[in-house]
């Protein structure tokens, strides 16, 4: 299993390095600036778990425009008062939408292919959605005490030392949705 995590966090800071890291920066692991910012991003993730639990139960699918548009004009108008350009705001969180849409997507068909037991209980939505707002808050304003580090020009570095530190405690649905969740955090 470590063995596994290792790979995945390798994997992590190569999907990382598409992004323009250089070898060399990727090579390094370790926690920084951009941990909780990381951390949040993938506790969001692990949320997803829930969500995909109450979709499967219902039925319902994985995409709802409609509900997206909401979240992105709601964190559209948060992110100006917490000093966050809200077009930025809405990138990020864009990235954090699709990154839980592709976890709820692995666990389903896990769920539906016996890959994996569905879980026993089914979580409360409202419960669940709760604690999404509570995690995007906390992804705000974040992203506003990070400001000057996503236009730093090693952002990039950071957040991939970041990513690869974090993703070594994730499974790889998880690390990989976590990489999708980060593409639009360096400016």
């Amino acid at each position: 299993m470590t063995n596994l995590k290792a790979r995945l966090a390798a994997g992590v800071l190569l999907a990382l390095a598409g992004f323009g890291m250089t070898p060399s920066a990727a090579a390094e692991t370790g926690s920084t600036g951009f941990e909780p910012l990381v951390r949040l991003a993938a506790e969001r993730l692990a949320v997803a778990d829930r969500v995909a639990a109450v979709k499967f139960d219902s039925g319902k699918p994985v995409e709802v425009p409609a509900r997206e548009r909401e979240v992105l004009a709601e964190i559209s108008e948060q992110a100006e008062r917490t000093g966050v350009a809200p077009t930025a705001a809405a990138e990020i969180f864009r990235d954090q939408i699709e990154a839980n849409k592709l976890v709820q997507r692995g666990l389903i068909f896990g769920w539906k292919n016996g890959v994996a037991e569905p879980p026993e209980q089914r979580p409360d939505m409202d419960a669940v959605r709760a604690r999404i707002d509570e995690i995007n808050d906390e992804l705000l304003s974040t992203l506003a005490r990070s400001e000057d580090a996503r236009h730093a020009p090693d952002c990039r570095v950071e957040l991939a030392r970041a990513g690869a530190h974090v993703a070594s405690e994730l499974d790889t649905l998880h690390g990989r949705a976590l990489v999708r969740s980060l593409r639009s955090v360096c400016r």
